[in-house]
């Protein structure tokens, strides 16, 4: 839940903030976003690879790490417009990828923990609580923008939302390392 709101609540903010802070067009956003989503796919492709010898806890951590490293160094491009619009993409990359790991390993945890009559039930809990994470964290962040928008603190509004999520994100890796062992059934000597 924590680490899927800190990054939908960036997305959420991102296309906004090139515009209104950089002056770029709304759809430098879009291709950014983009990027970001390649990242996820290519998470997702890698955390699913026989020849990652990873337990499935760890590419949980590995994931949320990236992404703990990626929503960092977006907050600071939002402190810091000035810096190269390439840092801002390697680091919603960076995120794109720790979420394509930890979301789909996820969910992979979730079933291989679950006893078969518990597995519906556990599998739409997990559903639930990233819907809510997502709602949750989007309105806290949305309700700080809206806040410090109309103080006309034009820096203020995204750079605090964006370290909020930054630190959300630290938080879920700290939450991810209680997870305990689970082996990667997909990894193959």
């Amino acid at each position: 839940a924590l680490v899927t709101g800190a990054f939908f609540e960036a997305i959420a903010f991102l296309p906004l903030m090139l515009n209104r802070l950089r002056g770029e067009p709304l759809e430098v956003g879009g291709y950014v976003l983009t990027v970001a989503s390649l990242g996820w796919t290519l998470g997702s492709w890698l955390q699913s690879r026989h020849w990652l010898r990873l337990s499935r806890d760890a590419i949980v951590s590995v994931g949320v790490a990236a992404c703990v490293v990626g929503l960092t160094i977006a907050s600071a491009c939002t402190f810091l417009p000035a810096v190269p619009l390439w840092v801002l993409v390697v680091g919603m990359s960076a995120t794109g990828v720790g979420m394509g790991m930890s979301s789909s390993s996820t969910s992979i945890l979730v079933m291989q923990l679950s006893d078969a009559h518990a597995l519906g039930r556990n599998t739409s809990s997990l559903q639930v609580g990233e819907t809510m994470g997502n709602a949750v964290v989007v309105a806290v962040a949305g309700t700080i923008f809206a806040l410090l928008n109309a103080r006309g603190e034009q820096v203020a509004s995204f750079a605090v939302p964006s370290v909020l999520v930054a630190v959300i994100a630290l938080v879920a890796l700290v939450f991810s390392r209680r997870i305990g062992h689970v082996p990667n059934l997909s990894a193959r000597p």
